[in-house]
């Protein structure tokens, strides 16, 4: 790594005033490694919702843009003598700005340099498909993904939180990338990502069918704050 550990240490505590929950969400699950592939998915998917949005920026449009926007729906819709109700209903939905859910992934993953392009390249779609994963284990009565491929895709997205909460460390992603994509672990990952993603009906066995293959990156063991961090380096 290029930063001092001086350096570490002083950024790794006001990275963690900024993204407590995030680490925490991404941490949690290794304290209780008996819970459900679901939601420890669903862990690790906050996770990355909260970096993203920490991150980067959360707006669609600019405001002055989507004032514009919003003003030039609402006037059609009055020259059309609709229902007043009507029109207050769809003003109350374009009001957000907000960028969709998917964008604001993708937009984390593309943030990691070389790791964001291999999995992109291993799951074009993957930040719709964590989307659409993360209602499915929210709504269990949605239908979504299978277990072997939550728990691909959970992988998926530590790396790219990983990194992310790295670069915000100070250290170049340009670095954190060239270390990260030679591990035999992201290797893994990103090729079991991309068999499972070709081939979604071989998703279906069991969880303590696929916890032997889990990468040798995620310990189960109890972490203290020592180890949480050498874990969000990579180091064992």
């Amino acid at each position: 790594m290029s930063l001092p550990f001086a350096t570490l240490i002083k950024e790794w505590f006001r990275l963690h005033a900024r993204f407590s929950d995030a680490v925490t969400q991404l941490c949690g699950p290794y304290y209780a490694p008996f819970i459900y592939t679901r939601h420890w998915y669903g862990s690790t998917f906050q996770s990355a919702e909260a970096v993203a949005k920490g991150t980067g920026d959360t707006l669609e449009k600019p405001r002055k843009e989507h004032r514009w926007r919003v003003k030039a729906v609402l006037t059609a819709l009055e020259k059309a003598n609709l229902d007043p109700e009507i029109v207050s209903r769809v003003e109350r939905l374009i009001r957000r700005n907000d960028k969709p859910l998917a964008q604001l992934i993708e937009e984390l993953i593309i943030s990691t340099g070389a790791v964001g392009e291999q999995l992109l390249a291993a799951v074009p779609d993957l930040p719709g498909l964590a989307v659409a994963t993360r209602t499915h284990v929210s709504h269990p009565g949605v239908k979504g993904p299978e277990v072997l491929v939550q728990h691909r895709l959970g992988q998926a997205l530590t790396w790219a939180i990983r990194m992310r909460l790295l670069a915000e460390l100070g250290i170049p992603v340009s670095t954190l990338a060239a270390a990260a994509t030679t591990k035999p672990s992201f290797q893994h990952d990103v090729q079991e990502l991309a068999a499972l993603h070709q081939t979604p009906s071989k998703a279906s066995r069991p969880r303590r069918a696929f916890v032997a293959t889990r990468s040798p990156e995620l310990g189960r063991s109890p972490l203290s704050p020592k180890r949480l961090l050498r874990k969000l380096i990579g180091r064992p």
